[in-house]
């Protein structure tokens, strides 16, 4: 668990199906396989825990967890191109697999009753919550959230409040119930740390080791680069105090938050951790879209594998039991995990879609209340503006005296836009109404950061150039300069193959004190096209 946000790892971090977890060989482990009693011999259907890893490195280091492995003869029959490792983990029989190269996500056996999900997270503390590197984070329901939010599936209000509009499903009950013993003999300080004796197994692999130090920059601080905090000024971190304890491992519950990206935003990420709806723990980025199809207990940690262990140690196998036979569970796992993750992406593109148009749809209903169907079809049906829009850098004026209808007109095209471009997300679209009313509102820099908040709405992903810009003014409570915004909307820009702005009555844009030509210049620039 780490407290800074994470960001890429050229490691991923660890995603098991019903455990994944991270740990490596132990020299122990040579002599717990040199003593092992004999294992009666188990058929197929007596194997009630699936576990499935997404890479080598994972796939190597679950069987190292292994209690005991087993010779995986019961395998022989399966009708599949994967290769099983089976074994025991205290009083559980397990089945370990390993994915294609190509798979993403690691997929999960629906008809299992035990599913873990573990793996690394960014963890989000605040003088509350003292949150460290090393810590466990599990997923538990608290009032109407199952234990995992799904942060992009919702919008914050104007009031800084963060509003769901979906709902996940809470862990299986069977895993939940284990929780309170779990949490009775890890808070017992007269018996035995047994997650710290877990991580022993990882005591030869340096590379699995918890680091000495934690350390948390202030949420403000402005990070010299994107590959680690090496260079960084100590000056930046936060003053935490030495935490004492009789436990190696801490371990919090509550409320994990998904999403398809990574936050990176320091800020952002305090946010949702002091929101009292949410009371985020930590940050990940795949449990969101497993949660409904596939309920699981998520743990995120460093720690996670040792966690996991104990947890099975925990469950008694008289509460676990397979509805069929694992093996034929195994032959649909690519298939339910590649329409998981595809239906996960089009509900996301479509709920995003659908919020920023809404706005953009009340204007045009606004602009528009007189138009009839085919008003205004001449125009798109005509020579300059089919030029218009299948040539770039190119300018299409249309001059009109008051009254004309040439603000339905812009609204006409600007819906043909949106009807016919909507889709292409590489293609920007943004409009303006200049009224000669609001003269004193509508300056030069105010125009184009109404360009830039639309352009930026319709980004895939949120533009790199517009955090920067944000995270430099928040320090310093003031507002960016017309340069600053001028740059920024090029960047902006400059990531679309190609950027329609359509622009109303420009003529009431005020003359006198240059907001009209220091605007048109800049909308006129090599990325735009008007």
């Amino acid at each position: 668990m780490s407290s800074p946000m994470p960001g890429p790892s050229k490691k991923r971090p660890f995603d098991a199906t019903i455990i994944s977890t991270i740990s490596e060989p132990s020299k122990k482990r040579a002599l717990d396989t040199a003593i092992a009693t004999p294992i009666p011999e188990l058929s197929i259907e007596d194997y009630t825990i699936g576990w499935i890893c997404a890479l080598q490195e994972e796939y190597e280091a679950a069987c190292w967890m292994l209690d005991d492995e087993l010779d995986g003869s019961e395998t022989d029959a399966v009708n599949d191109n994967n290769t099983y490792v089976l074994g025991r983990i205290a009083k559980h029989n397990i089945v370990i697999g390993c994915l294609p190269d190509q798979m993403r996500y690691g997929p999960i056996v629906p008809q299992l009753e035990v599913r873990l999900d573990g793996g690394i997270g960014g963890g989000a503390p605040t003088p509350e919550k003292d949150i460290r590197l090393g810590d466990v984070v599990v997923s538990v329901p608290r009032g109407a959230l199952g234990g995992v939010v799904q942060y992009d599936f919702g919008k914050r209000k104007s009031d800084g409040r963060f509003q769901r509009t979906g709902q996940l499903n809470a862990p299986p009950e069977v895993l939940l119930g284990a929780l309170p013993e779990i949490k009775r003999r890890h808070n017992d300080p007269r018996k035995p740390d047994r997650i710290a004796e877990h991580l022993k197994l990882m005591d030869d692999m340096p590379g699995y080791r918890r680091p000495d130090q934690d350390q948390l920059f202030r949420a403000d601080y402005d990070h010299k680069d994107g590959k680690g905090c090496s260079s960084c000024e100590a000056g930046g971190l936060e003053e935490r105090p030495l935490r004492f304890g009789s436990r190696e491992v801490i371990v919090h519950y509550g409320i994990i938050a998904s999403a398809n990206s990574v936050m990176k935003n320091a800020v952002e990420r305090d946010r949702y951790a002091q929101d009292p709806e949410l009371n985020v723990l930590c940050f990940e980025m795949e449990a969101g879209g497993l949660m409904n199809n596939f309920p699981c207990l998520v743990i995120r940690a460093l720690a996670a594998a040792a966690y996991a262990r104990e947890l099975l140690h925990v469950l008694k196998p008289t509460k676990v039991s397979a509805t069929a036979p694992w093996a034929g569970k195994m032959e649909s796992l690519l298939e339910a995990i590649k329409k998981g993750v595809s239906d996960v992406a089009r509900k996301a593109d479509s709920i995003i879609r659908h919020q920023h148009s809404e706005e953009e749809q009340k204007i045009l209903d606004w602009l528009t209340p007189r138009r009839q169907p085919g008003t205004g079809q001449w125009l798109l049906d005509s020579e300059k503006f089919q030029a218009w829009l299948s040539t770039e850098q190119q300018t299409l004026f249309c001059p009109g005296i008051p009254g004309t209808g040439k603000t339905i007109l812009t609204s006409v095209v600007v819906d043909e836009l949106i009807t016919r471009l909507g889709n292409d997300k590489s293609i920007g679209v943004a409009y303006l109404y200049c009224n000669f009313r609001r003269q004193n509102e509508q300056t030069a820099k105010s125009l184009l950061e109404s360009l830039l908040k639309q352009l930026a709405e319709g980004s895939p992903s949120f533009p790199e150039a517009l955090k920067s810009l944000y995270d430099k003014h928040q320090k310093t409570r003031t507002r960016p300069l017309f340069d600053e915004i001028s740059r920024t909307l090029q960047s902006v820009a400059a990531v679309n193959s190609r950027v329609f702005v359509a622009v109303d009555a420009v003529d009431e844009c005020q003359a006198s004190n240059g907001c009209r030509s220091k605007f048109l210049s800049e909308i006129f620039a090599p990325v735009a096209q008007l």
